[in-house]
């Protein structure tokens, strides 16, 4: 038996031994002096469209292109609201104008009487810059009978928020309800 696990090991560390050597010392080297795994790396060359084939494509896909007409308009919906019609919004309302901002209603966080951090009812709202397009939209946190731009705060349940500044009253809905 001695025997038997004396030759086992004597083999084992024989193996060991010479696959650490050719792997480590010996290096295999190719005709052109370059190492052999390197030879087999080719670029990809892509096929390329000619100016016939590009032009065909070009033309088949005109027709869902946007039309200007439809553009335009689209231009003169981001504009937002005047002044005089910011002060005009009441009811129930999916998106809320305030300056040069938009405000939708994201998510309602409300305590669930368990040990939270959360005492009172939050509100997420994103906001959307509409007139300068390179500022970045912002979500807002605002919390139950605080102030959003001069409008009290009102969460009344988890799917709205009200809102109220002086004679208006708006209630900002998470999205419309099935009538």
């Amino acid at each position: 038996m001695k025997n038997i696990s004396l030759i086992s090991i004597i083999l084992s560390l024989f193996y060991v031994s010479t696959d650490f050597a050719t792997r480590f010392f010996d290096e295999p080297v190719s005709s052109n002096n370059t190492k052999q795994g390197s030879n087999n790396v080719r670029g990809i060359v892509l096929p390329q469209l000619s100016a016939g084939q590009l032009q065909a494509l070009t033309v088949a896909f005109d027709k869902y292109q946007p039309k200007q007409a439809i553009v335009n308009k689209t231009q003169e919906t981001i504009d937002g609201l005047t002044a005089e019609q910011q002060l005009q919004q009441n009811g129930e309302l999916l998106e809320f104008y305030q300056g040069d901002w938009r405000y939708r209603l994201l998510a309602v966080i409300s305590p669930d009487g368990s040990n939270q951090a959360l005492k009172t009812p939050l509100a997420l709202l994103k906001g959307t810059n509409i007139k300068d397009t390179t500022v970045k939209s912002k979500i807002e946190k605002i919390y139950h009978q605080s102030t959003l731009a001069n409008y009290n705060v009102i969460i009344t349940n988890t799917k709205q928020v009200k809102l109220h500044y002086r004679q208006q009253n708006i209630t900002l809905l998470m999205y419309q309800p099935k009538k």
